[in-house]
């Protein structure tokens, strides 16, 4: 007997059918039927993930027999769901899409060991399947990844090339350097830089490039540097000096928009969100390349994985779904139609697409290897980046900020993934 649902408060997507190459068959592994089950599936609402999962859903209905339910949810709201779920055993999800965030919940998923098959998975980016990166429960792998992206710089290459300037910055100084010079060449209504300063639990994107220290101190909490932490946040604030009037409340897709339609010569954000926009607008198409954040700290690493809920009545179709939604073949094309970040090296090494992509590709390749998590859950980077906001329009200096992070973290404590994260990635003090 399956388990009841319960959906009143999520988005269920319309699937359409969509072949998809006979990429599974009508049975597991093990010659189990999986006629007639039901898999919830969840994603994050984006029109990026989870449009690609529709696109597959109706084949893979069709040639397995197993019936797919998509839930897709805005960010916050998908993080609060997977809290609730796992953590109470409610039984509503089948297949999680998990990231860093959730690593409290890494016990309550299905761990993958003895299931996981390198060979169903060809060709992955290596250092994506090392803890710190891809989701572990101790040795136990929870997640396949499906989609990778890192924070970078969009750049108009015709309005540098019109100021003499170039996008070879390494630090912030250098960065924000160049946004005056391009100022200079600008139509006033052109504005140096936009980023989505709206968008407050984006504004660590900034912070995680500017400041090197560590994320989780000595005895196993969350913390800071705070004088580092404090000069990074500098930095956030300074980008609002070269932004357009309205910053502070401009969402992703808004600024985006402002990029797009020539009304920037620099975004701050992430490629998956913008790649197909940019490349189809009038005003930026043949004109934007990617570029790397500057230093001293790294590329916001965006991971999702494909993992099972302990809870799951039907782990073995739950696994033949990921494996038909984590295919070389598919993520290469998912990249070019949504501007997902594809996992597997093969996309950033075939001839045509880097011929194709020679502004983008190469640079993505290298911003995913510098790339990493933070190592925070979502209660720690809830708190963070509300604060965050908070300095945004005004109401607190940096030092205050990374004082109220410091007071929201002493009631939270990391889990053990977070910490092994943060051990291997070399964010733990000391490390």
């Amino acid at each position: 007997m399956q388990r009841s649902r319960i959906k009143s408060h999520v988005a269920l997507l319309v699937v359409p059918a969509l072949l998809v190459g006979g990429a599974v068959t009508a049975q597991d592994d093990d010659g189990m039927s999986l006629e007639g089950q039901d898999i919830v599936v969840s994603y994050m609402q984006s029109g990026t993930y989870d449009a690609a999962a529709a696109d597959i859903a109706g084949a893979f209905t069709e040639e397995t027999g197993a019936n797919v339910e998509i839930i897709a949810q805005p960010f916050t709201v998908l993080n609060q769901s997977y809290t609730t779920d796992l953590a109470t055993g409610t039984g509503q999800f089948d297949f999680i899409s998990a990231t860093s965030w959730i690593a409290d919940l890494f016990p309550q998923l299905l761990p993958l060991n003895d299931i996981y098959d390198p060979a169903d998975f060809p060709g992955y980016i290596p250092e994506l399947l090392e803890p710190g990166r891809a989701p572990y429960n101790g040795d136990d792998l929870v997640g396949v990844p499906y989609a990778v992206d890192a924070y970078g710089v969009f750049y108009r290459t015709d309005l540098f090339e019109q100021a003499g300037v170039t996008a070879d910055w390494t630090t912030w100084d250098e960065f924000y350097d160049t946004l005056a010079e391009l100022e200079l060449t600008l139509e006033d209504d052109v504005s140096p830089m936009v980023f989505a300063y709206g968008a407050p639990e984006q504004v660590p994107a900034i912070f995680v490039a500017a400041y090197d220290g560590y994320y989780i101190d000595e005895n196993d909490r969350f913390a800071v540097e705070p004088e580092a932490a404090a000069a990074a946040l500098e930095h956030v604030l300074t980008g609002l000096d070269y932004s357009p009037d309205g910053a502070t409340a401009l969402s992703i897709d808004e600024a985006n928009a402002i990029f797009n339609e020539g009304k920037a010569a620099v975004l701050i954000g992430w490629p998956s969100f913008n790649r197909p926009a940019a490349n189809a607008s009038e005003v930026t198409g043949g004109n934007w390349a990617l570029g790397s954040l500057p230093g001293p700290g790294f590329p916001w690493l965006s991971l999702w994985a494909g993992g099972i809920a302990g809870t799951s009545d039907v782990p073995e179709a739950t696994y033949e779904w990921i494996k038909a939604y984590i295919t070389p073949e598919l993520a290469t094309a998912n990249m070019e139609k949504y501007g997902i970040g594809s996992p597997f090296a093969s996309t950033y090494s075939d001839p045509a697409l880097l011929e194709a992509n020679a502004h983008d590709y190469p640079v993505q390749a290298a911003n995913l290897a510098e790339a990493k998590n933070v190592a925070w859950t979502f209660p720690a980077f809830d708190a963070a980046w509300r604060s965050t906001g908070e300095m945004i329009v005004g109401n607190l200096t940096p030092e205050e900020t990374v004082q109220a992070w410091h007071d929201s973290w002493a009631t939270i404590d990391p889990p053990p993934a977070s910490i092994a994260d943060a051990e291997a990635l070399g964010l733990k003090q000391g490390s």
